[in-house]
């Protein structure tokens, strides 16, 4: 017997999508855990580890801002981790602006105080 069917009478191919409502609830039930819950709870995880409020509020406004989301599209799996990432980031920012801010008492143009303007150059 010949299977093959002309081009008319093709059969129509379903496409199976595998999808169940548990798991779907399951994985929005896990990320609700995985956020803080409210900005407090940011601020006194930030203070556990030594740091200021306004540092876990400006943490807590941005992730709150993009969902709480990584690169735009990964959910955070621990809010936790990603703080002490921040925090080690801020470090590293701090230090770089201090070893690259120029002297108060730095003299850029290396001249001495004490010119006689009335020596011809």
């Amino acid at each position: 017997m010949n299977r093959t069917y002309p081009v008319s009478e093709q059969v129509p191919v379903q496409k199976l999508v595998s999808f169940n409502k548990h798991e779907s609830k399951h994985i929005i039930n896990s990320f609700i855990n995985t956020c803080p819950k409210n900005e407090q709870e940011v601020i006194d995880y930030f203070k556990s580890k030594n740091r200021n409020s306004l540092e876990a509020k400006k943490f807590y406004n941005f992730y709150e801002s993009i969902g709480w989301k990584l690169n735009g599209k990964n959910p955070i799996t621990n809010w936790q981790a990603c703080a002490r990432n921040w925090m080690l980031k801020a470090d590293e920012i701090k230090r770089e602006l201090k070893s690259n801010s120029p002297s108060q008492n730095r003299d850029n143009l290396h001249t001495s105080k004490d010119k006689n303007y009335g020596e011809p150059l």
